[in-house]
């Protein structure tokens, strides 16, 4: 039975010493640390902790410092008072914690958020056709600076980004997305493909690497893969 304690609120080796104390009676810690064989310092931090649960009586008048059993009965009964006091507490904090939950599966359940960035206005109408289409929603941006603009108001789950932008290098977008959103998924599209391009993009750990042209659908299969990652 000496399992079952720690149903009632006590660890494993708060249940050992408060069992060995009931064989004990009253001693001092330094007693029931050889009898059980732990150090003597974590066997008075246990005791200490069983006198604080109400427990054990903690005789600190005597030298050394003795404990003292409190009954089966009683001590069991403290313990269950102690639960139910964490229970009336879990209750009062249940509101906000199914509040929370039902905002996160709502969250789940919503429709994924693309950041889409590039200066080319039939790249940007088209692509974001397809994606809302598909169901996505969709920010757009022609600029970096507009980019974080959309980024620092809402949270997106992807971002896709043109490489080359009016008024910044994408690979540098790439570092202040990810400040705004350390979980974004970000996709690099460029008309410029070439080995130092797709060796800077593995440098910076972007998820994907798209070249012009593409079809709309492939992109779109790459985004809900990463998505999944």
């Amino acid at each position: 039975m000496l399992d079952r304690l720690p149903d009632y609120g006590l660890s494993e080796i708060q249940a050992k010493v408060y069992y060995r104390l009931l064989k004990l009676g009253k001693t001092s810690s330094i007693r029931v640390a050889k009898d059980i064989g732990i150090h003597r310092s974590e066997t008075y931090r246990v005791l200490r902790e069983l006198a604080q649960k109400g427990i054990v009586i903690e005789h600190s008048d005597s030298r050394p410092i003795l404990y003292e059993p409190k009954p089966p009965e009683e001590a069991v009964n403290a313990l269950l008072q102690e639960r139910a006091k964490e229970f009336e507490g879990l209750k009062k904090d249940m509101p906000k914690l199914v509040d929370w939950l039902n905002a996160r599966a709502k969250a789940s359940k919503s429709p994924a958020s693309v950041l889409l960035i590039d200066d080319d206005d039939t790249i940007r109408k088209n692509l974001s056709h397809a994606l809302r289409t598909d169901g996505f929603n969709v920010d757009l941006a022609q600029d970096g600076q507009e980019a974080l603009v959309r980024a620092h108001k809402r949270q997106h789950d992807v971002a896709l980004i043109d490489i080359r932008l009016p008024d910044m290098d994408g690979m540098g977008l790439i570092k202040k997305l990810r400040t705004e959103n350390p979980e974004i998924k970000q996709i690099i599209i460029t008309g410029y493909p070439s080995i130092q391009n797709a060796a800077q993009a593995i440098d910076e750990k972007v998820n994907g690497y798209v070249t012009k042209p593409f079809n709309p659908s492939d992109l779109i299969l790459k985004i809900r893969e990463k998505l999944q990652a």
